[in-house]
């Protein structure tokens, strides 16, 4: 994907324990505008409300009309595990089940939807693209590992900044992220939806990690 002749907006989707104040979209946005890097934020607690989420992003009229010259990219800011993302902390929502209401983004983008998981193990959404689903995401970037999500705001600003603003390469972009003082090993890392899904469908669609998701490219530029 070329970065250079596209201009991109991030849609921050964040859902947070009842105890937890919603701080996380808040802040991405306000230190994206310092790399003049336009953000939208929607605040969900249900899955009505993460499904109008989605549709109102696959509707806006800065990023979709024309996506060939503009593309959101989805930022998940929530609680998260292998299994699937969290709403509220505690209403689980199956990779699988998230592959299903993207369906009206992903039909629209014919294939380029990117997806950021600022979320505990949120590397593990890679499964989305383990089925015979037509257009899973384009790419994916995630930690395998547990998350401070204050830690994940200045990854992610390092990440759309050198992507989106220095117009570095995806993995040199990721593998800033990785600077160790900021992410204590939470090794960020990413996937394109396609590898995963032309791997995974070789061995029965397996979401077997050690298979669809070997990329390991989080670390090192290459």
């Amino acid at each position: 994907m070329n970065t250079k002749k596209r201009v991109f907006d991030v849609h921050i989707i964040e859902s947070n324990k009842p105890t937890e104040r919603d701080a996380e979209g808040d802040a991405l946005a306000g230190i994206l505008t310092i790399s003049d890097i336009q953000a939208h934020k929607y605040i969900v607690k249900t899955i009505p409300e993460l499904q109008d989420a989605i549709l109102r992003i696959a509707k806006h009229p800065r990023c979709i009309p024309h996506h060939r010259h503009f593309l959101p990219f989805l930022h998940f800011a929530l609680h998260a595990n292998r299994t699937g993302i969290l709403l509220r902390g505690k209403e689980l929502v199956e990779w699988s089940d998230l592959l299903d209401l993207l369906l009206p983004l992903r039909k629209r983008l014919e294939g380029n939807l990117l997806i950021c998981m600022s979320a505990c193990e949120g590397f593990y959404g890679y499964q989305m693209a383990c089925s015979a689903e037509r257009f899973p995401y384009h790419f994916m970037i995630g930690s395998r590992k547990k998350i401070d999500w204050r830690d994940g705001i200045l990854a992610y600003h390092i990440f759309y900044h050198s992507l989106l603003f220095r117009k570095a390469r995806l993995p040199e972009a990721v593998a800033a992220m990785n600077t160790g003082l900021l992410s204590r090993g939470y090794s960020f890392d990413y996937t394109y939806g396609s590898e995963v899904q032309r791997l995974s469908s070789q061995h029965a669609f397996t979401n077997d990690e050690r298979v669809v998701a070997v990329r390991g490219k989080g670390n090192k530029i290459t």
